[in-house]
This record gives C-alpha cells, structure tokens and sequence, in this order.
C-alpha cells in the first residue's frame, strides 16, 4: 500500500495519548495511528518475534533440563559400574607347576 502524505489536525489529548504510546510496540506515532485506524489484528512485527523468542527459550530450557537428567541418570550409571569393578577380585593367574 503506498503512503501520502496528509496533515490532520487533532485535539491536545488525541496528541497526548499518541505521546503516551508503547514505544516498544509503536517506534513512531504514524504505526500507532495506522494501527488503531486500520484495526489491525496483526501485532507489530517486533512482538511477533519476541513471542517466537520466548518459545524457542522455553523450548531450549525443557530440552537442557532432559540433557541435564539425562547426564546425571549416565553419570550414576557410569559410577555403580566403576565400584562393581572395583569390588572385584584381581584376576590373577593360577599358579604354575613346581618343577
């Protein structure tokens, strides 16, 4: 959609609340504007990818949390084999014929 350019004139407190806007979602009052006018569903492309971003972090905490018991699970695993051979008796070979 082209854009023109067009000036309007608007009450003091149709500014402020332009003023007043979320900056973080809204970087300028025009996308504000537009936003409201237009009714848009869809939300501003900065929010999309911090929901996105979100996801995949939540995502990567589950999986490093199954890392995490997975390494323990192979650690203790790795442990109790290690003191069964070390409760073992050394092999040892059997005595040879007294000549």
């Amino acid at each position: 959609m082209a854009k023109q350019m067009k000036s309007f004139r608007l009450s003091e407190e149709a500014i402020a609340v332009i003023e007043h806007r979320n900056r973080e979602l809204y970087r300028s009052g025009q996308a504000y504007v537009e936003s409201l006018l237009l009714g848009e569903k869809k939300r501003p492309m900065e929010e999309q990818l911090l929901e996105v971003l979100e996801e995949i972090k939540g995502e990567l905490n589950r999986q490093n949390y199954k890392l995490e018991k997975l390494q323990k699970c192979l650690d203790s695993a790795l442990e109790q084999r290690r003191k069964t051979e070390e409760n073992r008796l050394p092999y040892t070979p059997p005595p040879s014929d007294i000549i």
